[in-house]
């Protein structure tokens, strides 16, 4: 574990992408760069699924967190997720966080939550209880927070929408195609993507940052989660 200074730390867990994965995921924050105003983009060093976040918290309490959560990633085994549509949280008018989901398998999604619950268990101590459903996704881009006065973006709710519909078409995919005809629909969309399968193996322990170029991650210390 590094040396750590005094001061309050604003900290959380993380799951880390693998390399390869990382640098597939810069190309597609490339191109989706030119659809959206106004977003401060994640660089593809800082990707990650956070898994608990604590908040700011006296830097002596930090190894006492790391003893209380230090058995809990050798119980779950690495896995590989499949992230294969973009989505956003807030409103197409109003967006606040762009981000790609994978469609998790129902004994994978289980394990997660299990994982995220004993991380919130084991530091309950330092942050307030989260009874929020654990939903992994990778953030790829912040917008900007509208002030009274500004004027949304159009190009951004249109896009926005697009992807919005988008993923109307994949949740019908499955119960409405027989042809093909979903499939094309999905294909000639400006936000669809290839597929990018990455690899989590160890759980880590960030501190948030902030400099003038936006947030970057230090890890303090990191746990591999058991070989499959």
């Amino acid at each position: 574990m590094p040396k750590i200074e005094p001061g309050f730390k604003r900290i959380f867990f993380a799951l880390p992408i693998n390399s390869g994965a990382r640098t597939e995921l810069a190309s597609l924050s490339k191109e989706l760069m030119q659809h959206f105003d106004d977003a401060r983009w994640v660089p593809s060093d800082n990707l990650h699924i956070t898994l608990n976040f604590i908040g700011e918290v006296e830097a002596s309490e930090i190894p006492n967190i790391l003893t209380a959560t230090e058995s809990i990633p050798s119980m779950y085994p690495a896995f590989s997720l499949r992230f294969d549509r973009l989505s956003f949280f807030g409103k197409p008018r109003f967006p606040r966080v762009l981000f790609l989901s994978a469609e998790l398998e129902r004994s994978l999604r289980g394990t997660l939550s299990d994982l995220a619950f004993l991380f919130r268990q084991a530091t309950s101590r330092w942050v307030k209880p989260d009874d929020r459903p654990f939903t992994p996704h990778l953030t790829l881009a912040r917008f900007k927070k509208l002030r009274r006065g500004d004027s949304p973006s159009a190009r951004n709710e249109k896009n926005l929408n697009k992807i919005r519909r988008l993923n109307r078409v994949w949740a019908n995919r499955n119960t409405q195609d027989i042809s093909g005809s979903i499939d094309k629909q999905i294909e000639k969309s400006p936000f669809h993507f290839e597929p990018v399968t990455a690899r989590f193996a160890s759980v880590v322990l960030y501190e948030s940052i902030f400099g003038e170029r936006g947030v970057s991650y230090r890890e303090i210390s990191g746990s591999p989660l058991s070989p499959e």
